[in-house]
């Protein structure tokens, strides 16, 4: 996974998840995306349900993947709170809810309530449960990667981005971890999203985070990675008509 223990599929999902945040166009991603998390990427299958429609049939592959998850990581956790968000009946219509009454300036008790019934579902349950640890996690080891993870997780739940001095000072801190050692594809990608999502719409500290993301968007897959996908064309051509 991209905080601890990097692998060469942690490093295709950040060549891909860059691009998502610089187009948010998933047709670009949509294939890749599905086929790293057939192979267990965890961040790939995290986001596959994000993207998945309520009248797709869901990959059994990826949901098996999810079942199979098993101990306390946020990312695993994370993992099941998005297949849950998925399944779970009448969740999203609440989300679209609470979208729409902050759109629309609504900030009295029909939005506690609303909050109310959100807090009471598995699937946010499961979302504070990721947080939680990832908190933990940050706390057992001071890894930056994984308290910047943190800040996007808080983010995807209160609806809104967070300018605290923490963020601030671990943009410091990333800043001069790329600095020491400006190779490191996964110090690029948190620095990179720290920019984007964390500096107050600042132009200059956007404008950087984009071209730290798009060197990173245009690279090449792995090998692992475009095997997989041939073979799996290869066994789904075979048995056309």
């Amino acid at each position: 996974m991209l905080e601890f223990n990097f692998t060469e599929l942690d490093n295709d999902f950040i060549t891909l998840w860059s691009k998502w945040i610089l187009t948010h166009d998933y047709n670009l991603i949509k294939n890749n995306l599905e086929k790293l998390a057939e192979l267990g990427q965890v961040n790939a299958v995290q986001s596959y349900y994000l993207f998945l429609d309520k009248n797709e049939i869901p990959n059994t592959i990826i949901d098996d993947i999810v079942d199979d998850l098993r101990g306390e990581n946020f990312n695993f956790i994370l993992a099941k709170a998005h297949k849950s968000g998925f399944y779970e009946k009448g969740y999203s219509d609440l989300i679209k809810q609470k979208e729409y009454l902050l759109r629309n300036g609504y900030y009295d008790d029909e939005l506690e309530a609303l909050n109310i019934q959100i807090e009471r579902t598995q699937t946010w349950q499961l979302r504070d449960r990721a947080a939680r640890n990832c908190l933990v996690q940050y706390n057992n080891s001071k890894n930056p990667l994984v308290l910047e993870r943190f800040g996007e997780i808080l983010c995807t739940m209160a609806g809104d981005k967070l300018f605290s001095k923490k963020q601030r000072k671990l943009c410091k801190t990333l800043t001069k971890m790329y600095e020491n050692n400006p190779d490191s594809p996964e110090l690029a990608y948190a620095l990179g999203k720290n920019l984007i999502f964390f500096k107050d719409y600042d132009d200059k500290a956007v404008i950087k985070g984009n071209e730290i993301l798009s060197q990173l968007a245009s690279r090449s897959f792995s090998d692992k990675l475009l095997n997989y996908k041939l073979r799996s064309n290869t066994f789904s051509n075979s048995y056309e008509l």
